[in-house]
């Protein structure tokens, strides 16, 4: 080697790329693909693993007898009880939350998600975490081309 290829791997060697080392495999594509700095904040969603036991007792047969028997109430309160609200990983939000490197955490049942903002500086632990399933930007949904409401009752929408 050449001491300006040595030179120039020692320069990337000691500032590099400063990008964190998320697990890509758990990442959304454009969550990625920012070049976020340590202290921006993201608004992301994380699918969470199903840990519990009950996770694999609701079947299809499940449903179609609670549908049947005992109407939707039952297979909502058996949804509600795999809530991800006890796992350690959001438990781990909450400490973040506690210590002001994330905000509005908010667990929802009937997907196994949790929205909330963080710190980009604690994206690289919160994928590291065995629970997480997957990572996505939480882009702001809007509609493209808003209908009027003379054109959605016209039936031409």
């Amino acid at each position: 080697m050449t001491r300006l290829t040595i030179i120039a791997l020692a320069i990337l060697t000691i500032f590099g790329n400063s990008s964190m080392a998320l697990n890509v495999d758990k990442v959304s594509p454009s969550l990625t693909e920012k070049n976020l700095v340590a202290t921006d904040w993201v608004n992301v969603v994380a699918i969470v693993k199903n840990t519990t036991s009950q996770a694999s007792a609701i079947t299809t047969s499940m449903m179609k007898e609670a549908r049947q028997l005992q109407g939707h109430a039952a297979l909502i309160d058996a949804l509600k009880k795999q809530d991800v609200s006890q796992t350690s990983f959001v438990n781990r939000l909450r400490e973040l939350e506690n210590s002001g490197l994330a905000k509005n955490v908010k667990t929802y049942w009937i997907a196994n998600a949790v929205s909330f903002s963080v710190e980009a500086s604690q994206l690289e632990e919160l994928t590291a975490s065995d629970e997480l399933e997957y990572l996505i930007d939480d882009q702001p949904l809007q509609l493209v081309d808003p209908v009027s409401k003379s054109s959605a009752e016209s039936g031409y929408a």
